[in-house]
């Protein structure tokens, strides 16, 4: 896969992503039905934080988000546990939406680039480039959108 086609998967799939969250309200968003530990707030916010984490962190770039958007969508956080305001929908999208240019112009020319810290993830596997990490980024992603479309079908039929 080339460079450009990456990016432009990342693209589609951030475009995918708040497109699955157009129609879902403040209050949708913060449900946790039965069965599910999160909800479609801290999903959106999950995928945000992870792939800052991953890309800007791990290869050493400045990042682009304080450190409440970490303590709130961090890797085993809570809404449960929230005690800052959230922000809406239409923020994290707007936020997802810089993110992918940010992501493009700061790492176009550099996908085969060692990261500055390698991402080993469950059984061992690790990531050692640039293009690797970004590549596991959007399987991530994919992995959340799922969460927010099943968390969408049960709060649209609890809210009916």
């Amino acid at each position: 896969m080339t460079e450009e086609m990456l990016f432009n998967q990342m693209h589609i799939l951030r475009t995918l992503t708040c497109q699955a969250v157009s129609d879902v309200s403040e209050a949708q968003a913060e449900q946790i039905p039965a069965g599910f530990r999160n909800n479609i707030r801290w999903n959106l916010g999950h995928i945000l934080v992870i792939q800052e984490f991953l890309l800007f962190r791990l290869c050493g770039e400045a990042l682009a988000l304080s450190d409440d958007y970490f303590r709130m969508f961090g890797r085993g956080t809570s809404p449960a546990d929230w005690q800052l305001e959230r922000p809406s929908i239409a923020e994290l999208c707007s936020l997802l939406e810089d993110q992918t240019e940010r992501v493009r112009t700061t790492f176009s020319g550099r996908l085969g680039e060692p990261a500055r810290r390698p991402f080993v993830w469950r059984a061992g596997v690790e990531l050692k480039t640039i293009g690797e990490i970004l590549s596991f980024s959007l399987i991530h992603e994919g992995m959340h959108q799922g969460s927010i479309s099943a968390l969408k079908r049960v709060t649209e039929k609890a809210d009916a």
